[in-house]
């Protein structure tokens, strides 16, 4: 489609069926009236830039008076920052994939340093007021995984040699239980994870 094109974008980049596109404003609309005319299945809608801003995916990019683009974490209207919370009953690991998913995204979606800073500080603030304790901010950064789910910082691993694991098994969580038995299958090469013990089909279905 692209190379029939007579208007060829400067930037197209696409994830899934988002798009995004850069090309002079008074191609815009020969170029989309182009490409949804290749199938009558497919139709592109097109979202220009406001005020030298445009929302693409959970980013919002801006363009800069000398024409660098400079990206930034975008949150809807509706965003209440509402994430897992740290007290309840599921699994530490994934309370500490919310920090690292989180933080991922501010490290490697934010382009200005200071913008990124900020970023990180919205983050540690809306974790913590869903309970986040510092220790899980610094363990996240981390390999070290905790054996409990309490507030105190955890113990260190043991120095048992960990064979290579072969074997992958799925767990229900029950906290202080779920995690014995976890450390005692790597003992034996057993990889294991933890789906919650509890979860809203059971408590709709029953």
């Amino acid at each position: 489609m692209l190379e029939n094109s007579t208007i060829k974008p400067k930037i197209w980049l696409r994830y899934v069926d988002d798009t995004f596109v850069i090309l002079r404003k008074a191609e815009t609309e020969s170029f989309f009236q182009f490409i949804n005319d290749q199938n009558p299945h497919i139709r592109f809608t097109c979202e220009p830039e406001a005020n030298r801003h445009l929302a693409f995916l959970d980013t919002k990019i801006t363009r800069k008076e000398s024409g660098s683009l400079d990206v930034t974490i975008y949150r809807k209207p509706t965003h209440t920052d509402q994430y897992l919370h740290f007290n309840i009953h599921h699994p530490i690991s994934h309370k500490l994939s919310v920090i690292r998913t989180l933080t991922h995204r501010a490290n490697t979606a934010v382009t200005d340093p200071e913008e990124r800073e900020k970023e990180i500080e919205h983050i540690k603030g809306a974790l913590g007021n869903c309970g986040y304790r510092q220790w899980a901010f610094d363990l996240s950064t981390s390999r070290n995984k905790p054996p409990t789910q309490n507030s105190n910082p955890p113990e260190p691993t043991s120095d048992i040699p960990q064979p290579s694991n072969k074997t992958f098994i799925t767990l229900p969580f029950l906290d202080g239980i779920s995690q014995k038995l976890q450390r005692i299958f790597k003992t034996y090469g057993v990889a294991t994870s933890f789906k919650p013990h509890t979860t809203f089909r059971k408590i709709l279905v029953t």
